[in-house]
C-alpha cells in the first residue's frame, strides 16, 4: 500500500471511529449541533450546580455572538493561511478568554472547520456557551517542501495574530487555551510548552504570547518512541509518516525528533496546566505516550490531570462495541468544560 493509500485509510479510520461518538450527545440534526429536545434531556440530566450554570448563562434573545471566517493570519509566498473566529454565545463582562482549536489528520490532512464535526461542534459549542471564545487554525501541511517545524511556526504565529488583534476581537491575551485531537494535539502541546519559541512571520515576530491551559486528545509526545507502538506493520508505516513529517529518518536524527517532540519540552512554560485524554485501545497513538508525558509533568511539578479512557480508541468511540467508554463522551465533555472554568474562567 502507497503511502497516499494509507493516509485515506488513516482518515476513514478517525471518521469512522468518531461517527459512533454522535450518539453521546444525543441525536443530531441534519446540520450536524445538537437539536433543542437533545439540548433540554440533557440539561435535565445534569447534576444540580451544572444545570443552574448552563440556565444563567443563557443568552438574551437580542444577543447575536461574533463569527466571522476565512481570516488570513499569514502569507507564505503564495499560500494564505487562514482562522476562524466565533465569539461566546453568551455576554461576556469584558474582554473573553480564547481558545484555539488545532485540527488532527497526521500532520498531512484534515481542516480546521468546526462545522458538522461530530465531537469537535459538539465541545466548541459548549466552550463558547462558557463565555470563551474559539479560533480554529489552518497550518500548513506536509509535503516534499514542508516538513517541521512549519506546522508548530504557523499555530503561534495563528495565536500572536490573535493577541496582536486582541483589541478587534475583544479577547484577553493574558487567557489563552489550546484543545487539539491527534497531531492537533502534538501541536496544541508544543505551542502550550514553548509558548513563543517558534513562529516564521516577521511581521508577528516581537508579538508575545503566554499559554494558560491545554487540552490535548490522544496526541503523540514522544516521537522517538516507536516501540510503543506493537506491531511492525504500524511501526513502518508511522515511520514513514515520521519521517516525511520531519523531513528525515529517525536513525541519526534522534535529537531532531526530541525536539519535535512535547515531551522533550517539559521544564518550559512551568505555569502551564495540562488535561490529557487518552484512549487505552488507541491503535494509532499508543497509551503509553500519555502515560510517559503524565509522569514527566508530574516529576516537573505542572498542573496536570490525566484521564485514560478505558475501551476507547483513537478516536475515542468503543473498541468493544459491546460496552461504552468509560469515562463516556459526556464525561469526557463535562471534565473538558470543568477544566476550561478553573484554568481560564
Amino acid at each position: 500500500m502507497n503511502t497516499a493509500s494509507k493516509i485515506l485509510l488513516f482518515a476513514l479510520t478517525v471518521l469512522a471511529a468518531i461517527m459512533p461518538m454522535l450518539s453521546a450527545c444525543g441525536n443530531f440534526s441534519a446540520g450536524g449541533s445538537c437539536t433543542q429536545a437533545d439540548t433540554n434531556t440533557k440539561v435535565a440530566a445534569m447534576p444540580e450546580e451544572q444545570k443552574m450554570t448552563t440556565q444563567e448563562t443563557a443568552a438574551p434573545a437580542n444577543f447575536e455572538p461574533t463569527a466571522i471566517e476565512n481570516i488570513v493570519y499569514k502569507k507564505i509566498g503564495d499560500i494564505e493561511l487562514g482562522l476562524d473566529f466565533y465569539g461566546p454565545t453568551v455576554p461576556t463582562d469584558g474582554p473573553a478568554p480564547v481558545f484555539f482549536y488545532i485540527h488532527g489528520g497526521a500532520w498531512v490532512g484534515g481542516n480546521r472547520s468546526i462545522k458538522d464535526a461530530g465531537m469537535v461542534t459538539v465541545i466548541m459549542d459548549q466552550i463558547r456557551a462558557l463565555g470563551v471564545a474559539v479560533v480554529p487554525v489552518s497550518y500548513r501541511l506536509t509535503t516534499e517542501t514542508v516538513t517541521f517545524p512549519a506546522h508548530i511556526n504557523d499555530v503561534c504565529d495563528a495565536i500572536r495574530f490573535i493577541v496582536k488583534h486582541a483589541d478587534d476581537y475583544n479577547i484577553d491575551p493574558q487567557r489563552i487555551g489550546m484543545i487539539g485531537f491527534s497531531a492537533g494535539g502534538h501541536l496544541s502541546l508544543l505551542a502550550g510548552f514553548c509558548t513563543t519559541e517558534f513562529g516564521d512571520a516577521p511581521e508577528l515576530a516581537n508579538v508575545d504570547f503566554d499559554v494558560k491551559c491545554v487540552i490535548d486528545f490522544c496526541g503523540p509526545t514522544d516521537l522517538t518512541q516507536l516501540v510503543d507502538v506493537p506491531l511492525e506493520d504500524d511501526r513502518v508505516y508511522l515511520l514513514g509518516i515520521l519521517k516525511d513529517f520531519l523531513g528525515a529518518q529517525l536513525q541519526g536524527n534522534e535529537e531532531h525528533y526530541i525536539y519535535a517532540s512535547p515531551i522533550g519540552h517539559v521544564g518550559k512554560n512551568p505555569d502551564l496546566s495540562l488535561l490529557i485524554l487518552q484512549g487505552r485501545s488507541d491503535e494509532i497513538v499508543p497509551h503509553a505516550q500519555a502515560d510517559k508525558l503524565y509522569e514527566k509533568c508530574v516529576e516537573a511539578g505542572y498542573d496536570v490531570k490525566y484521564i485514560p479512557v478505558e475501551n476507547a480508541n483513537h478516536g475515542f468511540a468503543p473498541a468493544d462495541t459491546s460496552m461504552p467508554t468509560n469515562p463516556t463522551m459526556p464525561e469526557i465533555i463535562s471534565e473538558c468544560l470543568a477544566f476550561i472554568k478553573d484554568k481560564l474562567i
